[in-house]
């Protein structure tokens, strides 16, 4: 009877390290083809105005795509052209829309001693934008909020 019990346990632990290891690959493959599709976007986005300063890949059970964005203004028609251009491309789609509308809020946004840096978007299950700002220290050494060194 306990030998029993010891091969049904064997015969779980086989089977869930097989559905790891059946996870890992199909996650690997996903990563690979998201790469892919980013790599193909990045001329289309480039020619919109967004160029990409560095991209990070979050390995786990949901990877993520996390590319970072500065941006040089172009027209709307460069903007619409390009995104023309990714059609077949999902990916490079939802990006330079993401990047697009992100872009629109960030326009509205003014924070005093601040200034804005770049657009990360978190290519994931529930993808998200992140605008990000960086206090300029003249500003505040100025205002005497933060101390010159000796």
């Amino acid at each position: 009877m306990f030998s029993n019990l010891v091969s049904k346990a064997k015969d779980v632990a086989e089977s869930a390290t097989e559905s790891v290891a059946s996870i890992k690959d199909a996650g690997g493959n996903k990563v690979s083809e998201m790469v892919e599709a980013f790599k193909d976007s990045l001329p289309h986005l480039k020619g919109a105005g967004y160029e990409l300063t560095e991209f990070e890949i979050e390995l786990g059970i949901s990877p993520k795509l996390i590319p970072h964005f500065k941006y040089s203004a172009r027209s709307e028609s460069d903007i619409a052209r390009e995104l023309k251009a990714l059609k077949g491309n999902t990916l490079g789609i939802i990006i330079l829309t993401g990047l697009t509308k992100a872009g629109a809020i960030q326009k509205n946004i003014a924070v005093a001693g601040c200034s804005f840096t770049h657009i990360e978007i978190e290519l994931g299950v529930i993808p998200t934008v992140k605008l990000k700002y960086q206090a300029m220290v003249n500003h505040y050494q100025h205002l005497n909020l933060i101390s010159e060194p000796a």
